[in-house]
């Protein structure tokens, strides 16, 4: 790996970025996984504030929880294929986060994954997603009132899960 004003260059080869490699680097500002990641682990990026995009190439087959989480500048992401579920928390508290193209393809939206996500107003849901988790609705408060587009295809469920 190496940095570069603020930015980090993942080393193409790589397959596993593991849990908390960079969490509280605050001043990371953007990150370029290559397409050999194949992993990237539990509270990678965790409160790297400047953080304001990130891009999870199709490579990617699984990935932890709260993956971004408290990334308060991050307004864009792009999901790659390679993966089916937005895991929980993945995004709580990225306050910046405005629009969020979920991939067809993916079944699942983890509990807590737009919690604290103030601005998100434009959420587009494939047909192939089929359960919505939360804990208790205020945890959806911001992420359903705010938005401005919810697309919603198909027969999906809304299911608690225990707290």
């Amino acid at each position: 790996m190496e940095f570069t004003n603020y930015f980090c260059y993942i080393t193409s080869g790589l397959e596993i970025i593991g849990d908390e490699v960079f969490s509280v680097c605050r001043n990371l500002t953007n990150v370029v996984i290559p397409n050999s990641v194949k992993s990237i682990g539990r509270n990678a990026f965790d409160g790297c504030e400047a953080l304001s995009s990130a891009s999870i190439p199709n490579s990617v087959t699984l990935m932890g929880s709260a993956v971004f989480k408290s990334c308060e500048r991050l307004a864009t992401v792009t999901l790659g294929t390679g993966i089916t579920t937005i895991p929980e928390s993945t995004f709580w508290g990225c306050k910046s986060l405005v629009t969020v193209i979920v991939p067809e393809g993916y079944r699942e939206i983890g509990s807590l994954a737009f919690a604290g996500c103030n601005v998100l107003t434009d959420v587009t849901i494939p047909e192939s997603v089929v359960a919505i988790e939360f804990e208790r609705y205020e945890h959806w408060g911001s992420f359903v009132e705010n938005l401005d587009v919810l697309e919603l295809f198909g027969n999906l469920s809304f299911r608690t899960t225990s707290a």
